[in-house]
């Protein structure tokens, strides 16, 4: 697909959602979740990339041929972006580190 400045100019937007989604899943790995996928912020980032999917699919059916590739570009991109999100993130995280309470417990000896 080629690019021309609409899509140049679309793709920070797509940029800032993909490292929210992933700031979000980290943020639960660091607070020590470990099942990402079965969380309530799996299912938000879902609902979030499925309502702006619905939105720059509808641009993609467009009359304007510009209008309709940059809907394109920024549905497959964010497609790929959620992708990533769900299933590469998680992987390249791996195992959640001890909860505060948990490192200060081992610390104290109150185990």
């Amino acid at each position: 697909m080629p690019l021309n400045y609409a899509n140049i100019i679309a793709l920070p937007l797509l940029l800032g959602i993909g490292v929210a989604f992933d700031i979000y899943f980290v943020m639960n790995w660091r607070a020590g979740q470990t099942h990402h996928l079965q969380s309530s912020t799996a299912r938000a980032v879902v609902f979030s990339a499925l309502t702006t999917l619905s939105a720059f699919g509808s641009l993609a059916l467009s009359d304007d041929p510009g209008t309709a590739e940059m809907g394109m570009l920024l549905a497959i991109s964010l497609g790929c972006t959620l992708f990533c999100t769900l299933l590469i993130l998680p992987a390249l995280l791996g195992p959640a580190p001890l909860a505060h309470t948990e490192r200060a417990r081992e610390a104290g000896g109150l185990i």
